[in-house]
């Protein structure tokens, strides 16, 4: 069985490859990156890189990531694909779970109440700044989770590289509004794709059954007309 699913991801990651080679060399990147410049000037640097056009994204897009989008991204696909709405939902719910009990375990300062010797950080006026639990970063496993999700539905290989690039995007985001290190977002697009390919898997083997295919829309229209 092992062996089995071993098999089954190693499918899913050629299949869906315009998404995990991105994410492979922004891993190796990333890790390159945090390791050579260090926990506190990987941060400063790309937090440095700011103009008001970037303000005004990523104070948007980053709420991609929280709980109340992913949640109507859910109900969205219900109307879809039952079986990604349920993917997508396991995923949150399982990566949030984790993410939180690591921080809730290791209690990691943010940048806000990290750097307390005068460093220079950008922030954004609307913005309320955490000073807690840093490790890892909740929104980017979130974001990684739907939009691994969107790339497992779809056989177009530019949208699955659009849906890499819209989770990398979230991601930077947590960064760029001083919310997190760049290890938090790396370990939390870890989690999130982990938790999504191990839903993934799960329901693939166990729950078979074409009734997940359909919409909600779809089932109860098909109810109607058996009565």
């Amino acid at each position: 069985m092992k062996n089995k699913n071993f098999s089954k991801i190693a499918q899913i990651i050629i299949e869906n490859k315009f998404f995990f080679i991105p994410y492979l060399i922004f891993l190796v990147i990333s890790t390159a990156f945090i390791i050579y410049y260090g926990h506190k000037n990987s941060f400063i640097i790309l937090n440095q890189i700011n103009c008001p056009f970037l303000d005004a994204f990523f104070y948007i897009s980053t709420n991609i990531g929280n709980g109340i989008f992913i949640l109507i991204a859910v109900v969205i696909l219900i109307f879809i694909r039952l079986r990604l709405s349920i993917y997508l939902i396991l995923a949150y719910l399982t990566s949030g779970a984790t993410v939180q009990i690591i921080k809730n375990t290791t209690k990691c300062p943010r940048p806000k109440a990290f750097f307390t010797n005068g460093e220079i950080i950008h922030y954004i006026q609307g913005v309320e700044i955490y000073q807690t639990n840093s490790f890892p970063s909740g929104h980017t496993a979130s974001a990684f989770a739907l939009f691994l999700t969107l790339t497992l539905a779809t056989k177009n290989n530019f949208l699955k590289l659009v849906f890499f690039i819209c989770a990398l995007l979230v991601s930077y985001s947590r960064v760029y509004l001083a919310q997190h290190f760049p290890i938090d977002i790396l370990v939390g697009s870890f989690l999130g794709i982990v938790f999504t390919l191990l839903v993934f898997i799960i329901i693939e083997n166990k729950y078979k059954s074409n009734v997940l295919d359909h919409s909600l829309n779809y089932l109860i229209t098909h109810a109607k007309r058996k009565k």
